[in-house]
């Protein structure tokens, strides 16, 4: 109830810095859109930094985020509204936003699903929704690419990955998750942050132990965090 009660309190203030938003703004005023940092990826998605950290640890077709991710930076407080304050419609609008940009590619025509990183039921119970499957559902609008969220499910709750190094990510995730029924040949792992890639690595080496047949898997994300 009080979820509720406050997102009807804010729902017409920008979910990064609060301030109000004007008749032509949603959920983000264009303020914030234009000083959050893009990456550019989706003009090259075989030769940028994201590729080059997830490259090599599965067959990766192609990567691709959207914007960068900075501590205490918009893009940190969007990321946190969407998984904490009750904002599923913020997570479809991104990814509108987002596809966007992946339309005038000529690439993304060889993507046949789009698949959200899944929570567990438990936190998918307590959250009300998966914050990944919202991005997917807003990117699919656009794309026109289906969103399938029984390829892949989470069998193993998992601790947050937040306050760990590479290492620790890696072990946290491993085994976590298990493919389902796969009939396509080239799918999206759509997660809203990507930091070490070990929760992608770990959905994709599911894919692959499921049987994942045909070509590579890409990976798509709102954010990615630099590299230092």
């Amino acid at each position: 109830m009080w979820k509720n009660l406050t997102q009807l309190l804010v729902s017409n203030t920008c979910y990064a810095c609060d301030e109000p938003l004007n008749a032509q703004e949603t959920h983000v005023c264009l303020k914030c859109l234009s000083l959050i940092e893009p990456t550019g990826f989706h003009l090259s998605p075989r030769e940028n930094e994201l590729y080059y950290r997830l490259a090599g640890r599965f067959p990766l077709e192609g990567a691709v985020a959207h914007h960068y991710f900075d501590k205490g930076g918009r893009m940190q407080r969007l990321i946190e509204a969407l998984k904490y304050q009750n904002a599923p419609q913020l997570g479809v609008y991104l990814g509108r936003l987002y596809a966007a940009h992946l339309a005038e590619t000529d690439w993304i025509g060889g993507v046949e699903a789009l698949v959200p990183v899944p929570l567990h039921p438990s936190r998918l119970i307590s959250r009300g929704y998966n914050q990944a499957a919202c991005v997917a559902e807003g990117m699919a609008a656009v794309l026109q690419i289906p969103v399938r969220e029984d390829l892949l499910r989470r069998v193993r709750r998992t601790q947050t990955q937040t306050r760990k190094g590479a290492g620790g990510r890696w072990a946290n995730m491993q085994q976590a998750f298990q493919a389902g029924d796969i009939q396509v040949a080239s799918v999206m792992l759509i997660d809203d942050v990507i930091t070490s890639g070990a929760t992608l690595e770990a959905c994709a080496q599911a894919l692959i132990a499921g049987g994942h047949p045909g070509k590579g898997i890409w990976a798509a994300s709102l954010a990615m965090t630099r590299q230092h």
